[in-house]
């Protein structure tokens, strides 16, 4: 197994950590630079909520990346990831809460990151 594989998803894992605390403890970051289209639709309860899920897929990150032979981790990883575009697509191109630069980022970390794991899967 690619120990450069193993070395991007602990990356990959200390990037959504921080994204996590900063849901946690720097709502205004999701509210300027996530969804900077309608900040206004950014709760709370909603920036908790994201961090939570953020932290979530840290730690599926570290799991995978950890035991990146367990076929059963790495197709969750890559749904994970699947998901997670699917999300930033959704809220840029239909309900327009995200700018293109703020979905650039998660765009790039969750294509190379599916594409990956996709190739491993095969």
């Amino acid at each position: 197994m690619s120990t450069y594989f193993r070395y991007w998803m602990f990356s990959v894992a200390a990037l959504r950590a921080f994204g996590a605390i900063q849901a946690f403890f720097n709502s205004a970051r999701l509210r300027t630079n996530v969804y900077s289209q309608k900040p206004r639709e950014v709760t709370d309860l909603y920036t908790r909520l994201f961090g939570v899920w953020t932290l979530v897929s840290c730690t599926l990150c570290v799991c995978t990346a950890l035991d990146p032979k367990n076929t059963s981790l790495l197709f969750s990883s890559f749904m994970s990831f699947v998901l997670a575009l699917g999300h930033f697509m959704v809220e840029h191109f239909i309900y327009k809460t995200c700018s293109f630069r703020d979905i650039i980022p998660p765009f790039i970390v969750a294509s190379v990151s599916s594409v990956w794991i996709g190739s491993m899967l095969i």
